[in-house]
């Protein structure tokens, strides 16, 4: 692909490099993955593979929350939602959890971010984002806030 940053898949515990890059009106057209006919390209499915298995700590503990219906409903972990790969999706629910570290409140995460959410908002998911320190400090409150948004 051309112009396209091919990122390494190691990565440490606690940091993540972004999902694939925005792709403007090209993403337009592209559908939620599973039946409605989005395809994965191998490099895509050995990332979300490898982001599975390298959880970041806040990723790993809001998951232990969110496993197994705990809250009434499924999710699924490192989604994959047109070319973006989300932290959290419930798809009954239209319902995406993003975990946020800093370098997403640098501009350039912010832009990115931005462009992210209204791809996902127009497929008609919500967006609940939270900073990793919520998940440690108020992990509680961040699990009620999923929860209400889930019983809305």
């Amino acid at each position: 692909m051309v112009g396209v940053k091919q990122i390494p898949l190691s990565r440490s515990r606690n940091a993540r490099p972004p999902s694939p890059p925005f792709m403007g009106e090209r993403d337009a057209g592209a559908q939620h993955l599973r039946g409605e006919g989005a395809k994965h390209t191998p490099l895509l499915t050995q990332r979300v593979r490898s982001m599975r298995s390298e959880m970041t700590d806040a990723e790993s503990k809001l998951w232990q929350k969110l496993r197994g219906d705990q809250l009434g409903v499924r999710f699924r972990r490192q989604h994959v939602i047109g070319h973006f790969i989300v932290d959290f999706a419930c798809p009954s629910k239209k319902l995406i959890i993003e975990l946020d570290g800093g370098q997403h409140n640098e501009p350039e995460g912010l832009d990115y971010d931005q462009k992210r959410t209204n791809f996902l908002e127009s497929k008609k998911y919500k967006v609940l984002r939270f900073w990793n320190t919520e998940i440690f400090e108020n992990l509680d409150g961040v699990v009620e806030a999923i929860w209400r948004a889930v019983n809305e």
